[in-house]
């Protein structure tokens, strides 16, 4: 090794350090210390209800654990992006943490939430056998481009890094073609939030069906344990009425899905501004389903065609449904887009290794959608003044964009496998050309 790569090297690692420093500073000690936490305050307090034996539905007594537990609640428990509307799964996730004082709570969830979202990186990128180059960037954009998601998880108490980890987890088992663990894993994040239940679209259109016995042995298994932990009251109160609610979406400006998109070209400013239910629109719920319907097909089509071969192709193919999830969910809050880091971190490391598209057109783009995404939400309420509904929903055109890459990337694939057959048979079909001239 020379002086030269030793110096590379050094200086590469020097960077790490000082990305991982500045990290730290927004992303856990503030994070732990300035905000105020108020998503985990909410978990907190229905897991709390949960191990007394209350409905974790019940606003009135999750306001009351809330002022015992943790102090004044303020404007939480009044209405419904305010409150528990998560699946039960969720506060059986934090009951071990409502067994500490809440500060403690706090400080501990913010350490296992940061520690799981950067293993999950690490791992990745070492399953993809990343270059320097692809790490360094990964590491740049997964860690600072992401800043504002990055703060807003962390410091609400959103469990995204959490979630990052097991979807991960479960592109690693794809890639490993561990096809039963992979289920697993998309029915467990998928029980904590719904989007990524679209994940198995990937195993439906490669026709890999290993996936639903893990798919069925945790649902079976979170099934029995909500039963065992939760009233069956309860469950059917989430199912029955919870659900049908919040699936209907909304048009608050932090909601960057599809249908939040949708709605701010079709509903008042007021609706833009509430953290109520949403009223019934059917239209643009009709305009909403239809284009989501065409991205799931298009989707499903070019990765049906698709026979990734390597490590890489592979992680592309499976984490482009995860841009879906998030995209056509009902529901796309600015901090769910952490979990884009994930297919992001396959495009790049994909791209360093087979440059299939030129980098002047490449890195443009994805910078285009990287800013788009991670653009913070009080700057695209304001462009609303503005710009109207084009400006206020940047992060979803970003996913829009983000999503056409890695479908171009998924059909280059299924060229090359066309293609390459042609190749390989051309010499042999000239030679037989020129033996049938000289006979």
């Amino acid at each position: 090794m020379n002086d030269r790569t030793l110096a590379t090297r050094w200086g590469m690692r020097l960077l790490v350090v000082v990305i991982l420093l500045i990290y730290a500073r927004f992303a856990i000690v503030e994070s732990a210390r300035d905000w105020d936490a108020s998503d985990l305050a909410i978990n907190y307090s229905a897991a709390t209800l949960l191990r007394t034996g209350g409905s974790i539905y019940d606003w009135a007594a999750l306001r009351q654990i809330h002022a015992e537990r943790i102090g004044p609640p303020g404007v939480l428990y009044q209405a419904l992006f305010v409150t528990y509307i998560n699946p039960p799964t969720t506060a059986l996730l934090f009951w071990p943490l409502a067994l500490l004082p809440f500060a403690d709570a706090k400080w501990i969830f913010v350490v296992i939430n940061n520690a799981l979202y950067l293993l999950a990186i690490v791992w990745l990128l070492r399953e993809l056998s990343a270059s320097s180059l692809a790490v360094i960037t990964c590491v740049l954009v997964c860690l600072l481009g992401f800043y504002y998601p990055i703060r807003q998880s962390f410091g609400l108490g959103q469990m995204n890094g959490v979630l990052v980890a097991i979807l991960v987890a479960a592109v690693i088992a794809t890639l490993r073609r561990r096809d039963t663990w992979a289920g697993g894993l998309i029915g467990l994040a998928a029980a904590v939030k719904i989007s990524p239940i679209v994940l198995l679209g990937f195993f439906i259109a490669q026709r890999r069906w290993r996936v639903w016995r893990g798919v069925a042995l945790i649902a079976t298994t979170l099934f029995v344990i909500m039963l065992a932990t939760v009233s069956g009251d309860t469950l059917l109160y989430f199912v029955v009425t919870i659900l049908p609610v919040v699936g209907r979406g909304s048009a608050a400006f932090p909601n960057q899905s599809l249908l939040g998109a949708i709605y701010r070209f079709s509903v008042p400013p007021s609706a833009m501004t509430t953290v109520a239910a949403m009223g019934d629109y059917p239209v643009a719920r009709s305009i909403w389903l239809l284009l989501s319907a065409v991205i799931v097909l298009v989707t499903f089509w070019l990765v049906a065609r698709a026979r990734p071969t390597t490590p890489q192709q592979t992680a592309v193919t499976v984490s482009a449904w995860v841009v879906v999830g998030v995209l056509i969910g009902s529901l796309a809050w600015d901090h769910y887009v952490l979990w884009l880091t994930v297919p992001i971190m396959g495009l790049i490391v994909d791209w360093f290794n087979g440059r299939w598209l030129t980098g002047v057109i490449f890195w443009p783009l994805l910078s285009i959608a990287l800013i788009a995404i991670n653009l913070p939400i009080p700057y695209q309420a304001a462009l609303y003044a503005s710009l109207g509904p084009i400006g206020s929903s940047l992060s979803t055109w970003g996913m829009v964009l983000l999503l056409a890459v890695m479908n171009y990337r998924v059909w280059r694939i299924a060229q090359e496998q066309i293609e390459q057959p042609i190749a390989e048979d051309g010499p042999r079909a000239n030679h037989a050309e020129a033996a049938t001239s000289i006979e």
